[in-house]
């Protein structure tokens, strides 16, 4: 099965909002700004060996609190941090509509 596939399974079996919801919770708490600067340093590292390169790419994800899909998807931790997250917006969606409707 490719990434796809899985990706889109996964989406199947959570659902399509919540599924929705991972990019709006990567967005908040990995802004686009930290992923532009992991970036432009991860492309600066050429002369690395393999395990050099693995190491340093891992350092800027710490540095930069990169967090990515898969890590949502495939991550105990990051899926508790996620569900935390989104129960909490629900909260605050359904007390945005009560207060609305009064």
């Amino acid at each position: 099965m490719s990434i796809m596939q899985d990706y889109e399974e996964s989406r199947k079996i959570i659902g399509e909002e919540k599924y929705n919801a991972i990019e709006k919770y990567l967005e908040e708490i990995c802004p686009k700004s930290n992923y532009d600067k992991y970036n432009k340093e991860l492309n600066n590292l050429i002369d690395f060996t393999t395990d050099e390169w693995l190491k340093k790419k891992a350092e800027l994800e710490q540095k930069y609190k990169i967090i990515f899909l898969s890590d949502v998807l495939y991550k105990k931790e990051e899926w508790e941090k996620f569900e935390k997250w989104y129960e909490n917006q629900n909260k605050e969606t359904k007390k945005g509509k009560k207060s609305k409707e009064r």
